[in-house]
């Protein structure tokens, strides 16, 4: 790339790109004013430049946003400058997209405002399409995020604090897994994956919105799988109660991974090996230490087949097979069949309401599931292979048919399941040790200030699940260096953490959780 600055006509500092003008050559300072007052009526709280060059527009900005934060993105170092607020430069340093998603979390996405300088569009054609691209990727995907946690949020608090309750028996690994791992989405396709599903030669993970089929089909899995949170999330352990085997094989011989926020039924909790997992939250790691029950590591993903798949690729050596990722619908169903969703949806279908009608297209949030598959490092990739047949296409996963896989895998020595992993009881005080904490929790929310949220982990961790509105208020005004309107947020945040706080305790000391 040649980047040439010389002195416009009106003596300001111009340039060229590959010999094309990114600036005026009469007037930069007069371009920059014309482009900012083609903005439309808005208040923003942040504006994104993409690529503007030299900083023309930075002041006209100002004194017409005057409380406004601007971003810049450019695409070489030579176009940096300190007076943007925030600046992203190919240097290495981060990532755009990590640039972009601080950004977002910062500030609320209604109030950011995305402007492109029009002449680099002539220059840099290919890398602006990637660019707008990966913003309307991140925006879907915090636009998930938000909604998920402020609906769900309080949900998973109560989650967290039940499951440990109930859980009785916890198992985790010894070492890594040193089989190849299959990972058994819901997808219609796994329906064809029975063999693979049933041969010894793998580490098999399932999700449990897997599980009418597996259990239709007399096929229990090493590990099954679940981190979903929400409402219908119980419904995927119905087809254990009506499997040939019954429901009490499955409570015996089932080994079950959960992130602590996930639905699950107290019966299955109370009789099955439970593995915790926690995403890095302080507040689930300390209920878990008080009451002695080991955990492990995970990483939070938006659909629990990439949870499982970060699983994998942190606890297994060997290659792993995808099964049933569709990540869309198959010929006449969504998820292999019999599963619960299109059983709840044939029930709920009327002559007048089809069953097409009732099952939802999701293809919006099907495409955030896919890019991030898309964006696993490419060494991670290396160990992904897709198992066809499958619809799903995902750059750089290179996909294998299921005969040559089992042709081309050669038995191994196998470990039994009780080799793999340890087990052990938990305490039988976890209710009082829980609700002791908790009380300790509220004494010390009510004399906590600023610093606190900076150095408490916990508390701040509380907050994000009770009170996801002003937790990322309180991002925002922290990050943005609002001390005042920080301590406003605070006072509301220790009120409504309180609140609901004490009405859990309440609850659990009349043993209403169950």
């Amino acid at each position: 790339m040649e980047i040439n600055f010389f002195n416009s006509k009106s003596g300001e500092k111009t340039c060229t790109v590959n010999s094309k003008y990114l600036h005026s050559k009469y007037s930069p300072v007069t371009e920059a004013e014309k482009f900012v007052n083609s903005i439309p009526e808005i208040t923003p709280d942040l504006i994104i430049l993409v690529s503007p060059g030299l900083p023309y527009c930075y002041n006209k900005l100002k004194t017409r946003f005057p409380n406004v934060k601007i971003a810049a993105i450019n695409f070489d170092i030579q176009f940096s400058n300190t007076l943007w607020d925030y600046e992203w430069v190919p240097n290495g340093q981060i990532s755009l997209n990590s640039f972009l998603s601080e950004l977002f979390i910062c500030f609320d996405l209604k109030k950011i405002h995305i402007e492109t300088w029009y002449p680099s569009l002539n220059i840099w054609p290919v890398e602006i399409q990637k660019i707008q691209n990966l913003i309307k990727e991140l925006v879907n995907r915090e636009t998930a995020v938000n909604i998920t946690r402020k609906y769900f949020g309080k949900r998973w608090f109560k989650n967290i604090i039940r499951n440990i309750f109930f859980i009785s028996k916890t198992i985790y690994l010894k070492t890594k897994i040193e089989i190849p791992v299959l990972i058994a989405a819901a997808g219609q396709s796994l329906e064809d994956k029975e063999r693979l599903l049933k041969s010894g030669y793998f580490f098999k993970i399932a999700v449990t919105s897997a599980s009418g089929f597996l259990c239709n089909n007399s096929l229990l899995p090493d590990l099954f799988f679940i981190t979903d949170g929400g409402y219908w999330a119980k419904e995927h352990f119905i087809p254990m109660y009506f499997a040939k085997e019954g429901i009490n094989f499955f409570l015996q011989n089932m080994n079950l991974a959960i992130s602590m926020e996930a639905a699950i039924p107290g019966v299955i909790l109370e009789n099955t090996n439970i593995l915790p997992m926690s995403y890095n939250s302080p507040f689930t790691e300390s209920l878990l230490k008080i009451n002695n029950i080991k955990y492990m590591k995970a990483k939070e993903n938006g659909t629990v087949a990439g949870s499982a798949v970060e699983f994998a690729l942190e606890y297994s050596n060997k290659n792993i097979y995808l099964a049933g990722l569709d990540l869309g619908p198959g010929k006449n169903s969504f998820h292999a069949r019999p599963g619960v969703q299109e059983t709840r949806n044939r029930n709920e279908t009327l002559r007048t309401n089809s069953l097409m009608e009732n099952i939802p297209l999701h293809s919006g949030q099907m495409e955030i599931y896919k890019n991030w598959f898309e964006n696993i490092p490419a060494e991670k990739k290396q160990k992904l292979a897709i198992i066809t047949p499958s619809p799903v296409q995902i750059q750089s996963i290179k996909k294998i048919p299921q005969d040559e896989l089992i042709m081309g895998i050669k038995p191994e020595s196998i470990l039994k399941n009780n080799d793999l992993f340890y087990h052990s009881e938990t305490l039988n005080d976890k209710r009082l040790n829980t609700v002791n904490y908790l009380k300790k929790m509220i004494s010390n929310i009510k004399k906590y200030t600023i610093s606190d949220y900076y150095n408490d982990g916990v508390f701040s961790n509380i907050i994000s699940y009770i009170d996801w509105d002003n937790y990322r208020a309180m991002e925002s005004d922290l990050k943005n260096k609002s001390p005042t309107k920080a301590d406003e947020v605070l006072e509301n945040i220790k009120i409504n953490c309180i609140d609901f706080i004490s009405k859990e305790i309440k609850r659990y000391d009349n043993h209403e959780f169950l």
